[in-house]
């Protein structure tokens, strides 16, 4: 169920509906103990992209947050 999720998340994402792929994102991590960390992690990467995205900061930060919890290293561009 979650690649279906994560798909349509894509799309918005892709026709800058970032409000769209938040509701999404926020879906597939509910469910997050059907999914692998992998994949839990980058759709907190990429939710925290969209609300970054939406100015709303505050949200992203703790999205951030709970990936660098989870020991996965950030590296800047």
């Amino acid at each position: 169920m979650h690649e279906k999720l994560y798909h349509e998340a894509s799309v918005y994402m892709t026709f800058g509906k970032n409000k769209g792929a938040i509701n999404k994102f926020s879906k597939i991590l509910e469910n997050a103990k059907n999914i692998e960390e992998s994949s839990f992690i980058t759709a907190l990467i990429q939710r925290a992209t969209c609300y970054y995205r939406e100015k709303m900061c505050k949200e992203a930060l703790v999205d951030l947050k709970k990936v660098i919890d989870l020991r996965y290293k950030i590296r800047e561009k």
